[in-house]
């Protein structure tokens, strides 16, 4: 029995695009890896690093640091911060300030000299 239908360059050309646009959709409907891990294991690395530099930042705030939101947690200043805060204040008030707030157990002193930080206990 002979087919009563004819292989033409046109059909072909037409068999070539519907094959490339299927090619092209399941390329596009393809999942990418997740990256969920590689973001994590980032977040573990800035955390181990602050942590090393005295820093106190959590995972959950480092977290939403990169997510690009406001985190208020224990934040580390020196005496030229509080200083600038309040601006009327001078030198020889804002260290002795700093001092009996740190012997009374209000702040946490960190580093000596001009690297002096602190910050507040919970």
């Amino acid at each position: 029995m002979q087919s009563t239908f004819r292989i033409t360059s046109a059909i072909v050309h037409k068999v070539a695009s519907i094959s490339e646009k299927i090619g092209a959709l399941n390329t596009a409907s393809m999942v990418a890896p997740s990256t969920q891990l590689r973001k994590e294991n980032r977040i573990k690395t800035i955390q181990a690093s602050l942590e090393i530099e005295g820093n106190t930042l959590t995972v959950e705030q480092i977290t939403a640091l990169l997510d690009n939101k406001r985190v208020i947690g224990k934040q580390l200043f020196s005496r030229k911060d509080y200083m600038t805060h309040y601006k009327d204040l001078s030198s020889a008030t804002a260290s002795p300030d700093l001092k009996d707030a740190t012997e009374k157990g209000l702040l946490i002193k960190q580093g000596e000299g001009r690297t002096t930080l602190y910050q507040f206990t919970e």
